[in-house]
């Protein structure tokens, strides 16, 4: 059983996927499970995958027609078999010790969910932007580095932030309780989230800034989406 099992939905970004897959198979936490699923990329997308199968043999390649986000992350994690899970997005990156700080905290706090920081990469200015949804700003300070459910604070539970590529999961958790993403164009997470909190009663809250989240990506289906 790997330690980590990273999930990652593919669609028609060649431009960025490099960048993505070189933060995952250089992570400083080397026993992981790489499962990338191309959702029926009509660009190059599905041939850089195959070229990074052979440089790595920790990536599984999936291949399916489009069907969305939630779907190719549902199908990673019916055969995902790592002992914790994350989503990552195929145009964002992480920090190379991400994995190894997630996986600590994880453990040491027994938690079944770790949420934590990310950066924002404005794709068009190439700058890093401050935002508060990612610096989990909108949430009482004093549960930051702690722990919440909403059995202790409902309303701030709810303010956490509701993307699946800022937690950290506990397969078993998710396994057990029957939480999947929602088959819909966008905002799959959503229902994600909630499904998560509602069923959890530890979250740990970390400071921890790990990803790096580009927006202004015209690609993206947020932004391509009328």
């Amino acid at each position: 059983m790997p330690k980590v099992s990273v999930i990652i939905p593919v669609y028609n970004v060649e431009d960025y996927l490099p960048q993505c897959l070189d933060s995952v198979i250089n992570q400083t936490l080397k026993d992981i499970e790489i499962i990338c699923v191309d959702d029926g990329s009509t660009d190059s997308s599905y041939e850089i995958l195959k070229d990074y199968t052979q440089k790595d043999n920790r990536i599984k390649l999936i291949k399916q027609k489009n069907k969305h986000a939630g779907v190719a992350r549902n199908r990673g994690l019916k055969i995902a078999k790592g002992e914790y899970i994350h989503f990552l997005d195929a145009d964002d990156w992480l920090e190379l010790n991400a994995y190894e700080i997630l996986y600590g905290l994880i453990s040491e706090t027994c938690a079944d969910l770790v949420k934590f920081r990310a950066y924002s990469y404005d794709n068009k200015t190439s700058e890093l932007v401050e935002r508060e949804y990612l610096n989990i700003a909108w949430i009482d300070q004093k549960y930051i580095n702690n722990t919440i459910s909403i059995d202790i604070d409902l309303k701030n539970t709810l303010l956490l932030p509701d993307s699946p590529w800022s937690g950290f999961y506990k397969r078993d958790f998710l396994i057990k309780n029957k939480i999947y993403f929602d088959n819909f164009l966008c905002v799959n997470d959503v229902g994600f989230f909630y499904r998560c909190v509602d069923t959890e009663k530890k979250i740990y809250v970390s400071s921890e800034k790990l990803l790096y989240y580009r927006e202004n990506n015209e690609k993206s289906l947020i932004g391509i989406r009328v």
